[in-house]
């Protein structure tokens, strides 16, 4: 084997040699008198190659970055389907969709023709109601329930802390307190209904609503500096109850909270669409 052969073989590429003498190079276990001489020019060829290569690397960046947002793009890869309602629970779920910048379908489903009583709606929500989700073969319902099911399906959206991240716990907490305790609350003070707070599963009503606002004030998220699903969930019950329907009396940390979500773009494309604006 010559020195040549034994360097390439050893670095995977030929580097080139010049004369036969020269200093003594180690090489591994091996040594040669070698002489290094500096690579030559890329032949025309060659840098047609690298041109090339170029163009393929730009072509495979976006698949690369995001696999399942160029799949679906390029309608290889079934969208998601979202079934919902005007001035529902479904806005939440609109609302998550958008800020995930991803494709997906719309279903509009009439609730005062009763179109959720339909076969074809109860096979994807049994309980007849909207929000509901079809991703593929896989279907589900509970707006907390899609908010950590997309989430977690589109992770370059940033709506959620990674596994192992210090601010999950709270992220979680505050998902499931939306739906497990301001939305109850809210009901409590709209129909003034009095409940054991020690029987009810949200405890004080008042006492929910002190909880989050010490918290959203803070701000300007839930979770700090991170926007999450946890505010699309939070961000949605509080704007259906203080500034839809009046269910409830607002305070500022509520009303600056509520400002910053309808600022997000993607709350204002939810809102377009939930009004009909936008089809």
């Amino acid at each position: 084997m010559s020195p040549r052969d034994y360097v390439a073989g050893a670095f995977f590429f030929p580097l080139p040699l010049a004369g036969e003498g020269g200093a003594k190079r180690r090489v591994g276990a091996a040594t040669s008198d070698v002489t290094w001489a500096p690579p030559p020019r890329p032949s025309p060829a060659r840098a047609g190659e690298g041109a090339a290569l170029s163009v393929l690397a730009a072509r495979l960046a976006p698949v690369i970055e995001s696999p399942q947002n160029y799949l679906l793009q390029n309608g290889r890869s079934p969208m998601m389907k979202l079934y919902w309602s005007p001035r529902s629970r479904s806005f939440t779920a609109l609302w998550l969709m958008e800020e995930t910048g991803v494709p997906y379908e719309r279903v509009l489903i009439d609730i005062q023709k009763g179109t959720q009583r339909t076969l074809e709606f109860l096979e994807v929500n049994p309980m007849g109601k909207v929000p509901a989700l079809q991703d593929g073969e896989a279907t589900m319902a509970e707006a907390a329930a899609i908010c950590t099911y997309v989430a977690e399906r589109y992770p370059d959206a940033k709506l959620a802390p990674d596994l192992g991240d210090s601010h999950r716990a709270k992220y979680l907490y505050w998902l499931f307190f939306a739906p497990s305790c301001i939305e109850p609350a809210i009901v409590q003070i709209a129909t003034k209904v009095e409940m054991n707070t020690v029987a009810a599963g949200w405890g004080d009503a008042q006492r929910v609503f002190d909880v989050l606002e010490a918290a959203l004030e803070e701000g300007p998220w839930i979770l700090g500096e991170q926007f999450s699903a946890a505010d699309i969930a939070i961000g949605s019950g509080l704007n259906f109850a203080i500034r839809l329907f009046k269910m409830v009396p607002t305070r500022p940390a509520f009303d600056r909270y509520l400002d910053r979500c309808a600022a997000r773009p993607a709350f204002q494309r939810a809102e377009e669409f939930a009004s009909g604006e936008k089809e």
